[in-house]
């Protein structure tokens, strides 16, 4: 059985504080969680990196490990996250599905769009399931 980690309500944080609405907040910790398999795969423990981004020069990596960018901290990763996402140009996300949707238009992940989409659904309904707010997690002592 997967468990909610804090992590994923830390990344949560850290993208609201950067700028990005609730409801997409929601979505890409939903779509880190998914890539970096519940913020426990290898490329996320060695590297920082919940998004699986590739290394490519990012302005805020350290380099690259196995291919992919390494960040100091989860901050770091956020922010450019933030620059690829910027790059799609102007988006209206309505829903996960749509979110998913311009994620493959601009090849994001290589997998069939279905399945990456039931993975990212998983993890949502996982850390947001129905009536979930902030204010319920910050009273419940940070305990999940």
């Amino acid at each position: 059985m997967t468990t909610i980690s804090k992590i994923g309500y830390d990344l949560y944080d850290l993208l609201t504080e950067a700028g990005f609405k609730d409801d997409y907040a929601r979505f890409i910790v939903a779509q880190a969680a998914h890539e970096s398999a519940n913020f426990t795969s290898n490329v996320f423990k060695q590297n920082n990196n919940p998004f699986g981004i590739k290394y490519f020069g990012q302005k805020e990596a350290q380099g690259e490990n196995i291919g992919y960018a390494i960040y100091e901290y989860l901050g770091k990763a956020v922010q450019d996250y933030k620059r690829i996402f910027k790059s799609f140009g102007p988006v209206s996300l309505t829903s996960l599905k749509s979110f998913v949707n311009v994620l493959k238009i601009h090849n994001y992940f290589e997998a069939p769009e279905a399945d990456y989409f039931k993975g990212c659904e998983w993890f949502y309904n996982l850390y947001f399931p129905e009536g979930w707010t902030k204010q319920k997690i910050a009273g419940a002592g940070g305990s999940f």
